[in-house]
């Protein structure tokens, strides 16, 4: 190696060797995390509890059932590496979706549901066919109300709100009696779904290939689709997925987790 050349790259070890050493100082240490976690929930007020800072309300008895939820949200946020501010205001977001008191009119006359058609929780999720975290939190929310922490609590529906083939495809597999079976498989396929992909996936389900694509064009579908997107605009709903909880707009995380807790603190609030 010439000269040179060594000269050139001792200057770049110690270049990516300085540029390791800034990002290993700025990432924030579990110890900074703990500490904005004990400051966030030594200051933050929960409402329902007298605006108790939330570290109190999660250890007052009776327990507090919104501190309850939101401490661990609180733990979440701060492992994220949040600032103190970013943090309070993940909180607020939270508190105030579990605490509107506005409820929206939802419709759910001949929509497929997921879990025990008598659970006291229902969760209904405006959706498009072509987004992906509305497939992954369509299916985790499935699981939950079908197996999960949610069996027996909660039951979940999907619309389709959006003028896409996907969303049509969608309708029709409820149509013909596959819906959870037919969003699941939609969410296993990594490439754009276009007609013949849906086909397929139809085909898959034991759905009549020829009988799937006549309904996706009927004018049975479009209504269905029209009414979803009505129903969807009168509530609000500009993108997806949206989520509302026994009609209460939930406002935060998007996350299938955060979603279920969000469900089962409705359920406490029921039962007491």
């Amino acid at each position: 190696m010439s000269v040179k050349l060594a000269y050139i790259f001792i200057l770049m070890t110690i270049s990516l060797f300085a540029a390791g050493s800034s990002l290993v100082a700025t990432a924030p240490s579990t110890g900074s995390r703990q500490k904005t976690l004990d400051e966030v929930t030594a200051s933050f007020p929960v409402f329902s509890c007298d605006s108790m800072p939330l570290a109190r309300a999660v250890k007052r008895a009776p327990a507090c059932l919104m501190a309850k939820h939101l401490f661990p949200f609180a733990q979440w946020i701060a492992s994220k590496g949040k600032t103190i501010d970013e943090c309070k205001k993940e909180l607020a977001d939270r508190q105030l979706s579990l605490s509107d008191p506005q409820r929206c009119s939802i419709d759910l006359t001949g929509v497929p549901i997921g879990g025990d058609t008598a659970a006291p929780i229902t969760i209904v999720l405006y959706l498009s066919g072509l987004c992906p975290l509305c497939k992954n939190v369509s299916c985790e929310l499935y699981r939950e109300v079908t197996s999960g922490t949610l069996k027996g609590k909660a039951r979940f529906a999907v619309k389709p709100c959006r003028a896409a083939t996907a969303d049509e495809a969608i309708v029709a597999a409820a149509h013909f009696k596959k819906p959870w079976e037919f969003l699941i498989a939609l969410h296993n396929v990594k490439i754009r779904p276009d007609e013949p992909v849906l086909l397929k996936l139809a085909d898959s389900l034991g759905i009549d290939s020829v009988r799937f694509r006549q309904y996706l064009n009927s004018r049975e579908l479009q209504s269905v689709i029209e009414r979803n997107r009505a129903e969807a605009e009168r509530n609000g709903v500009t993108v997806t997925p949206t989520v509302f909880v026994n009609g209460r707009r939930y406002h935060s995380y998007t996350d299938p987790r955060w979603v279920a807790d969000a469900a089962l603190y409705e359920t406490e609030v029921l039962t007491r």
